[in-house]
C-alpha cells in the first residue's frame, strides 16, 4: 500500500481483526483520513511512528497500544495533528505488559486541546497523565468514553470538563464518585450520562451530603453500580435506563419527583423475591410515552386476589410497552393494563408461566372495546405455558407470535359470534405450526360472519406446534 501515494482517505472502521498496518505506511503523504490503526507485534507492521507526518484529521482509533513504546508514541505526534476531532485508544484487556509503561505511553499520546471525542479502553495505568487531570486542558471536549480501566485509582474531575455533553463510564472498578471538589458548578453542558459495571462507585459527589445537580441532563444510564443508592439531581431528566439486581433505584424512581416528566423508562431487574409495589402518593398521569420492563416482578402480582399497586393507573399516555423475562408473571393482568387507553404498540416476550385467560375462571375480559382500544401491534414470543390470548382489540393491525408452543386459539373458544377469520385483507405467515391444518387457513372469499379483525394487515404465526386453527 506503501505506494498508493495518492490515497487521501483511508476508512477501516470495524475491522478489529486486522493484526497490523502494512509497512511504511508514512510514506502515504496525501493521507487525510485514518479511522483506525492497529499495532502489531511483528516488524513487518508499521507502527504509530509512521503517524509522525501525516496531516490526519476527523476520526483515529489508535488499538494493541500493549505493543507502544513511549518513544514510539512521542514520535506519532498526537499534539500537532490539529484536524483531528476524536481519538479513541486502545489497549487490549488482557495484556501482560507492566502497567506502568500505559501510563508512560498515554502521557506521550497527549492530543491537541482542541480535541471533541476522547475514548480510553483497558486502559492499566493506576492514574491518568496530567493532561487529562489539568482543570484547564481538553475545555472543548464534548464527548469522553472511559472503558475498562480496571486498575485505577486516581481519575480526572469529569466536571472540570465543561463543554462535556456525554459521559460514558464503564468496568472502573475503583471510581467511587464522579466530583471530590467544587460540585456545585460541574457539568453545566452534560445531556447524557452512562455509568455501567462500576462496583465501587457508591455517590455523585466524594463529600458525603454534598449536593451536585446536572442543569440539563435529559438521558440517564445506570447499569450494574451496586453501591449507588441515590438517584442524580437532574430537573430536566427524560429518559432512564436502569439495570439492577434488586429494585433499589427501580423503586426510587417511581416515588421520584421525575415520573411526571420522563418520556422514556427502561427498568430491568433481575431479583424475583421483590413484592408488588404499594401503592404511592401520586394520582395524576405520567407524560410517559415508552416504558420496557425485564423481570420487574414488583410491577405485577402473581396472584389474583391482590393488584400490583396503583402505579399502572399513571400511564394512560402511554404508546410503547415492552416487558419480558417475567418469571412471577402468572395470570393476564387485565386489571393493570385497564388504564393504558393510549397504547398502540406491545411487545411480551419470555414470560414462560404466563397463562391465557380462559384458564382462570372470572379472569376473561367481557367487552371487545373496553381493552387496550387503540392497540394496532402485538407481538408475543417465548410465552410458553400460554394457550389462548386475551380478547384482541378492533384497532389491531399487526400480529405477531413466536414460539409459543401451547398456545391453541389465537381468538377465545367460547366467542361464537367470532367464529371466522374469512374476509380480511391480510398478509398471513404460518411456519412451523404443525397442529394447523390446511383446511383451516382463512379464506379471502367473503362471508356474512362478524369479521373479528377488520384493520388487521399482517398475521405471523411460528413456531407454535399446538395450533388448531386461525378459527374459533
Amino acid at each position: 500500500m506503501k505506494y498508493m501515494t495518492n490515497l487521501c482517505h483511508l476508512y477501516t472502521n470495524g475491522c478489529t481483526s486486522l493484526e497490523c498496518m502494512p509497512p511504511d505506511l508514512g510514506q502515504l503523504t496525501s493521507l487525510q483520513t485514518l479511522t483506525y490503526f492497529v499495532t502489531g507485534s511483528s516488524p513487518d507492521c508499521s507502527t504509530i511512528r509512521e503517524l509522525q507526518d501525516l496531516n490526519l484529521g476527523g476520526e483515529l482509533e489508535l488499538s494493541s497500544l500493549e505493543y507502544v513504546t513511549e518513544e514510539h508514541a512521542k514520535a506519532s505526534n498526537l499534539g500537532n495533528k490539529e484536524k483531528l476531532t476524536h481519538l479513541s485508544l486502545k489497549w487490549s484487556d488482557h495484556t501482560t505488559d507492566v502497567l506502568d509503561q500505559h501510563r508512560s505511553v498515554l502521557d506521550a499520546l497527549k492530543p491537541h486541546a482542541m480535541l471533541e471525542f476522547l475514548g480510553i479502553s483497558s486502559y492499566g495505568g493506576t492514574g491518568f497523565p496530567t493532561w487529562m487531570t489539568s482543570l484547564t486542558f481538553l475545555q472543548h471536549l464534548t464527548r469522553l468514553h472511559l472503558d475498562g480501566c480496571t486498575m485505577c485509582e486516581e481519575f480526572p474531575q469529569f466536571g472540570q470538563f465543561k463543554a462535556l455533553e456525554v459521559l460514558v463510564l464503564k468496568r472502573l472498578n475503583k471510581l467511587q464518585s464522579l466530583c471530590s471538589h467544587n460540585s456545585s458548578a460541574a457539568f453545566p453542558a452534560l445531556k447524557n450520562l452512562s455509568l455501567e459495571n462500576l462496583d465501587a462507585f457508591e455517590r455523585w459527589a466524594a463529600t458525603e451530603g454534598e449536593e451536585l445537580t446536572f442543569p440539563i441532563l435529559d438521558n440517564v444510564v445506570i447499569v450494574n453500580c451496586p453501591k449507588l443508592t441515590t438517584l442524580p439531581e437532574a430537573p430536566k431528566l427524560k429518559v432512564i435506563v436502569l439495570a439492577e439486581d434488586k429494585a433499589q433505584l427501580s423503586l426510587l424512581v417511581l416515588r421520584s419527583n421525575y415520573m411526571p416528566y420522563l418520556s422514556g423508562l427502561y427498568l430491568s431487574v433481575s431479583d424475583t423475591e421483590a413484592t408488588p409495589t404499594p401503592k404511592l402518593d401520586q394520582d395524576h398521569e405520567v407524560s410517559l410515552s415508552v416504558m420496557n420492563l425485564t423481570g420487574c416482578s414488583f410491577l405485577f402480582s402473581s396472584s389474583l386476589l391482590q393488584s400490583a399497586g396503583g402505579v399502572w393507573k399513571w400511564f394512560g399516555q402511554l404508546v410503547r410497552l415492552h416487558i419480558s423475562s417475567f418469571d412471577t408473571l402468572i395470570y393476564w393482568p387485565a386489571e393493570e393494563f385497564r388504564s393504558l387507553v393510549s397504547l398502540h404498540s406491545m411487545i411480551i416476550r419470555n414470560c414462560s408461566k404466563l397463562i391465557g385467560p380462559a384458564q382462570v375462571k372470572g379472569c376473561r375480559t367481557r367487552g371487545r372495546d373496553q381493552f387496550l382500544p387503540n392497540l394496532t401491534a402485538l407481538y408475543i414470543a417465548g410465552c410458553g405455558n400460554l394457550t389462548e390470548l386475551f380478547v384482541l382489540p378492533l384497532s389491531l393491525t399487526t400480529l405477531n407470535i413466536y414460539e409459543c408452543c401451547n398456545l391453541e386459539f389465537i381468538l377465545g373458544q367460547d366467542d361464537r359470534e367470532l367464529e371466522s377469520l374469512q374476509h380480511f385483507d391480510t398478509i398471513a405467515s404460518l411456519e412451523h405450526c404443525d397442529g394447523l391444518a390446511s383446511e383451516n387457513m382463512p379464506e379471502q372469499s367473503p362471508s356474512p360472519r362478524i369479521n373479528p379483525f377488520p384493520c388487521l394487515m399482517s398475521l405471523t404465526i411460528h413456531y407454535c406446534n399446538k395450533i388448531r386453527s386461525v378459527r374459533t
